[in-house]
């Protein structure tokens, strides 16, 4: 694995020849079923603006991509690290960059705590 260092010498989980070639996969014909299942998902967020896709849904769709098991290692690393329990009064919905090691927020989003949860409030 090569790794590149950046303005603040950190150094990012991950080279440039891990990124997503979608267009690797167009005379691919499984990966026109895969398009399909895309805007069907669009199509949801557009009606209910939120969707949702399960993670064993979403394995084939981004293998048919061009996703490779390597890819999915650096995402299995971000998810080893993150804890079960969240602080759900100090959540917000974002996108996480690691090349620059920042959260961003998109939007705010309500969310409820179902009963079945159990949670215990920090506030």
């Amino acid at each position: 694995m090569t790794t590149m260092a950046t303005t603040n010498s950190h150094k990012p989980p991950y080279s440039t020849s891990h990124t997503l070639k979608a267009l690797d996969q167009r005379y691919n014909a499984q990966s026109y079923s895969t398009i399909a299942t895309i805007m069907a998902l669009r199509q949801t967020y557009f009606q209910d603006r939120f969707t949702f896709m399960r993670g064993e849904d979403m394995v084939p769709v981004l293998k048919r991509l061009g996703a490779t098991d390597e890819n999915f290692r650096y995402v299995k690393s971000i998810s080893n690290i993150t804890g079960l329990n969240l602080d759900y009064c100090t959540v917000t919905h974002g996108r996480y960059s690691r090349l620059r090691r920042t959260i961003q927020r998109l939007e705010w989003q309500p969310y409820t705590l179902p009963v079945q949860e159990d949670y215990c409030r920090h506030d």
